[in-house]
């Protein structure tokens, strides 16, 4: 996986992670959101910058991820259907159990295509997540760098 940006008011660290907890929607409770780095920016800060002009003020990190990390990768609806189906939120069936997820995976990966293929489907969908992202479950990174203050 390419580096990752991680935008926040606190520092980055492994005690950052709190632990993933479902809460019957689209995203859980815990974890620590990252977005591509693509030289200059993220597809996150673009997001953000746009709709809620609230990156100022806030610490940019760039994360190296471990190569051995085990990441689940979201593409298209397909594997967003097979995933709800392997890994169904109780009676929110249409919804993605994160806590078992996290017991066989690192991290799920949200790509620009797979943002664009399951942003408004139905029954299954990922609308909330705005934008190519990756949920990161535990500490999975060889190195976290700050950048700037913005």
């Amino acid at each position: 996986m390419d580096t990752q940006l991680f935008v926040s008011t606190t520092t980055i660290s492994r005690g950052r992670f709190e632990p993933i907890k479902n809460r019957g929607l689209v995203k859980p409770y815990g974890g620590l959101w990252t977005s591509t780095w693509e030289g200059e920016s993220s597809a996150w800060v673009r997001w953000a910058s746009d709709n809620y002009k609230t990156l100022y003020r806030r610490q940019w990190w760039l994360i190296e991820p471990d190569p051995v990390a085990r990441i689940c990768t979201i593409e298209t609806y397909e594997d967003l259907r097979g995933l709800v189906a392997r890994y169904p939120a109780g009676h929110f069936s249409e919804y993605l159990d994160f806590e078992t997820m996290a017991r066989e995976f690192d991290a799920i990966h949200l790509t620009k295509k797979g943002q664009r293929a399951t942003h408004f489907t139905f029954p299954e969908s990922l609308y909330g997540w705005d934008c190519e992202s990756t949920l990161w479950f535990r500490w999975s990174f060889l190195s976290a760098a700050a950048l700037q203050y913005h």
